[in-house]
């Protein structure tokens, strides 16, 4: 059998306020032509008393679990046991956003989650779904969103209950893997897993490819050029623009190379001599996977100019 656990979490700020877990076991031999996953059942539910955290007014407004509510539940950490053997045992971890509830189990001390298979499914509905539909990768829909396009009933009065949230996770993934593996009828559920994991990677890696073009401008400013990173070629007033396979990287390269131009007061203004300007029509770049990255490093870079 394969062990596949969904599971939601409700927070204070950073610790786990409630926390629910439900579980799908189904032959490692199951393939789309057997019919439907088994359904999901609660294996485990709990809320508990943060250990440090004692006011959390802006996410009470989301899922109403007052201090008062948990001010004599027990700490997470009383169920470290049976947590660990749940999560353990799992072959396949889900949940729709489960970055964050993953981080979240990590911060409470669970480290038990590198050697497991992981589907957002998030991510899976954009990958059978939302790419099609010309969603971009980061306005992705929410649970309630994604429910209603599954044709999955949803009460708005019951979600942010980490119960029903997950249960609702469960019966989404449940319709959307039955749709992926009607694409591979002859594969097992084992294959079908590592199968939607390649899939998802190769996907997301190709948007994300495309979606980092673009175009990198000098306009004319007072006492020099400034620079700016668009994804299409419409900037207007611009004396250079180049194309580059990564704006991101671009612009986070090229303000590095340009920081010892940059007009004291103005950090947004360089004082280029031609010199930089020929470098500037020579620069190329590949996508390296790091947009975010350099779109951080630039942004601390500006943050700290003077």
């Amino acid at each position: 059998m394969i062990n596949i656990i969904g599971f939601d979490a409700e927070f204070a700020i950073k610790e786990i306020l409630e926390l629910s877990i439900h579980r799908i076991e189904a032959p490692r031999d199951w393939t789309n032509e057997g019919g439907k996953l088994p359904q999901p059942s609660e294996v485990f539910h709990q809320f508990f008393k943060p250990r440090t955290e004692r006011n959390w007014r802006d996410s009470i407004r989301v899922h109403h679990i007052t201090p008062r509510m948990v001010a004599h539940r027990p700490p997470i950490s009383r169920f470290d046991k049976p947590l660990r053997e749940i999560i353990g045992t799992a072959d396949v971890l889900v949940g729709f956003d489960i970055k964050n509830d993953i981080e979240a189990l990590k911060g409470e001390g669970y480290d038990c989650f590198d050697d497991k298979a992981i589907i957002d499914v998030k991510d899976l509905f954009w990958l059978l779904r939302g790419r099609f539909d010309n969603i971009p990768l980061d306005s992705r829909k929410g649970l309630e969103a994604t429910a209603e396009t599954l044709g999955i009933e949803f009460s708005g009065e019951k979600a942010h209950g980490a119960s029903y949230d997950t249960l609702i996770t469960m019966l989404a993934f449940g319709t959307l893997f039955e749709e992926y593996a009607s694409k591979y009828p002859d594969l097992t559920l084992d294959k079908l897993i590592s199968t939607y994991q390649e899939d998802w990677e190769k996907a997301s890696d190709d948007y994300l490819r495309e979606y980092a073009k673009g175009y990198v401008a000098l306009i004319p400013a007072p006492d020099g050029y400034k620079i700016k990173s668009t994804r299409e070629n419409h900037t207007e007033g611009a004396e250079e623009v180049i194309r580059v396979n990564a704006r991101f990287r671009a612009l986070d390269e090229i303000d590095a190379h340009f920081s010892k131009r940059r007009v004291s007061g103005k950090k947004t203004v360089y004082r280029l001599r031609e010199e930089d300007l020929r470098w500037f029509r020579q620069y190329k770049n590949e996508y390296d996977g790091n947009e975010r990255l350099h779109k951080d490093l630039h942004k601390l870079r500006m943050s700290t100019a003077i």
